[in-house]
């Protein structure tokens, strides 16, 4: 899976630590609310929310209500 648009590099690079074929090497959960905590107290921000492609088709999905 390539980078989503709104993604930070570190945010996918822990991604893909987690698709890692051998399940021995991937983190562990505590290993993930480590990086995750770091990522998310820093002064940067970790995914731009006013980022967005009004091009993707999923830009243009009718929403739909609660009770459909």
């Amino acid at each position: 899976m390539e980078k989503p648009d709104m993604c930070c590099d570190e945010v996918y690079e822990l991604m893909t630590e987690c698709w890692r074929e051998d399940p021995t090497t991937r983190p562990s959960f505590s290993q993930l609310i480590d990086k995750l905590e770091a990522i998310m107290t820093r002064d940067v921000p970790y995914c731009d929310v006013n980022k967005h492609d009004e091009s993707s088709p999923y830009y243009h999905v009718p929403a739909q209500a609660d009770n459909e």
